[in-house]
């Protein structure tokens, strides 16, 4: 994990604006198995915790609707193939977590006899009730390799090579403002844009707007990928928001990946949920890209 550097300036808290009180809202335990036979045994921790949350948010919420995104991502490295599996949970007209306790994993025999990964998680969700905004949409969102300051190519597999630049490309419907976070595999968040480097985060509709951008990256402002120590691979995901009004995010925690030059903010899981349920429903929009990382 990238070491800390010192904290940000007070008053800058993700909380902002306002509070959401969580006191009354009850507890709610969910539970996922998830067998790693093909698997590490980090990878099945990253997919059960992801199930265990939809397994609350489904238990804590009436008549909720989960949009569920599977993705099976390939990498090639030599003669092995390296396959991930990542099930994202982006809940349209559902429900949130806002708060969770430190979840609880357990390898145990499964009923064929192979391993499985238990994992129990409890959380507080809060239910959306508002209805999205047709017209607001992300004309287009992709993941792009660096290769010079000014060349870019796509990367429509979603795997990149330790040490490579990721760009992020993306096309809006109206106006508005993006913020960017990075979530980790072992479920650690980090906000990517806006930071110093790259302060500007309103754009325009019908353009392709990049991040970091050519005038950034010439600059030297990049964003590189990294496996942590001892892994041969490894699953990150974007989740890219768009607003219509500006809504500023800082966690309390500021950090310097590992060869990057961008100042990131690390923040949690239900702080950035609770940060987007003070966001009306019709004035944002949010896409989620996934992506390996391999040797």
């Amino acid at each position: 994990l990238p070491a800390a550097a010192e904290p940000n300036e007070p008053g800058q808290d993700g909380e902002s604006p306002g509070e959401i009180d969580t006191s009354d809202l009850p507890w709610t335990t969910g539970r996922a198995e998830v067998p790693f036979t093909e698997i590490t045994p980090a990878q099945a921790r990253e997919k059960a915790l992801e199930l265990a949350r939809r397994d609350v948010v489904e238990k804590a919420v009436a008549g909720i609707r989960v949009k569920v995104v599977d993705d099976l991502w390939k990498g090639e490295e030599g003669d092995e193939i390296i396959e991930r599996y990542s099930r994202l949970v982006h809940c349209e007209v559902s429900g949130r977590i806002v708060a969770e306790k430190e979840p609880i994993f357990q390898f145990v025999a499964g009923d064929s006899g192979g391993l499985v990964c238990v994992c129990t998680l409890t959380a507080k969700v809060i239910e959306e009730h508002q209805e999205r905004d047709p017209g607001f949409i992300f004309n287009d969102v992709g993941l792009y390799t660096q290769v010079t300051e000014k060349e870019i190519v796509p990367n429509t597999a979603g795997v990149f090579r330790n040490g490579e630049r990721v760009v992020l490309a993306v096309e809006v419907s109206r106006d508005c403002y993006l913020t960017v976070f990075n979530v980790y595999e072992e479920g650690s968040v980090l906000q990517v844009v806006p930071n110093e480097e790259m302060p500007v985060n309103f754009v325009t509709a019908g353009r392709r707007h990049e991040f970091p951008s050519a005038e950034d990256r010439q600059r030297s402002v990049e964003l590189p990928v990294s496996i942590p120590p001892g892994r041969k691979s490894c699953l990150e995901s974007f989740v890219i928001v768009a607003t219509l009004d500006e809504y500023p995010f800082r966690s309390e925690e500021k950090v310097l990946l590992p060869g990057g030059n961008i100042p990131q903010y690390k923040t949690a899981f239900d702080r950035m949920n609770r940060w987007l349920l003070h966001i009306p429903a019709d004035r944002r929009v949010e896409a989620h890209l996934s992506y390996t990382i391999v040797k």
